[in-house]
């Protein structure tokens, strides 16, 4: 099975280097937009960020991590999307809160509370 990924996670030389590119501005795109730094940026690609740092001064990722952070990259990408185009003043029309599990409400509630005196200052 580990062949089958192998041979499917190679790419040509020359389109691997154009992606290379264009992933390169893609994601300083969206550290500068959404994220702020490059730890953040990392964890939410699943990569250290030291690869992250290093693939964006110009050093390649092996063809198995490069497919897995584009992977990641397009679904990052479709939910940056989807969190711009969201109205949360019909949600609340709504009131739809629906729109979050209660887990993650709950999760969420519980962060916020935890780390309160640090939003205060």
């Amino acid at each position: 099975m580990k062949k089958e990924i192998q041979k499917s996670t190679k790419l040509k030389p020359s389109d691997k280097v154009i992606k290379e590119m264009k992933l390169r501005k893609d994601i300083l795109f969206l550290k500068e937009r959404y994220f702020k730094s490059y730890v953040r940026t990392a964890e939410v690609l699943g990569v250290v960020p030291k690869v992250l740092r290093d693939f964006l001064k110009g050093a390649q990722m092996h063809d198995e991590r490069f497919v897995k952070v584009l992977a990641r990259f397009t679904e990052v990408q479709r939910l940056c999307k989807e969190a711009d185009e969201y109205d949360a003043e019909k949600n609340f029309e709504n009131l739809n809160f629906d729109t979050y599990p209660r887990k993650s409400i709950s999760l969420l509630l519980k962060y916020l509370n935890k780390h309160a005196e640090h939003y205060d200052r």
